[in-house]
């Protein structure tokens, strides 16, 4: 995939996890502190993680490379950090990193 691709892709998903948080579906990233940590913004006064549907659009984005191989990013790993692949643009959206940023201004 080109990077135009990568960048549309996650801009396309990054918000589809909204759907999947109100219905209750792909949640098992919510229990996992450390992909809490890694994706979503902290409250630090109340002590909680917000916009936690960013798991829930990691959930979607690896099921559906797992289903649609051709579109899964050579490099993806599951534990990945901040990266320039379509997965990743879509679910660190709430914590983007600087090669994030520093990936989308050369666009």
């Amino acid at each position: 995939m080109k990077k135009r691709d990568h960048i549309v892709l996650g801009c396309l998903l990054h918000d589809i996890g909204k759907f999947f948080e109100r219905a209750e579906v792909l949640d098992h990233y919510r229990k996992d502190d450390d992909k809490c940590q890694s994706y979503c913004p902290r409250n630090n006064e109340k002590g909680y993680y917000s916009h936690l549907h960013v798991l829930h659009t990691l959930a979607f984005c690896e099921l559906l490379g797992t289903k649609v191989p051709e579109i899964l990013p050579k490099e993806y790993q599951m534990n990945a950090t901040a990266d320039q692949n379509w997965i990743n643009l879509s679910s660190f959206h709430h914590v983007p990193s600087e090669r994030q940023e520093a990936y989308l201004e050369k666009m």
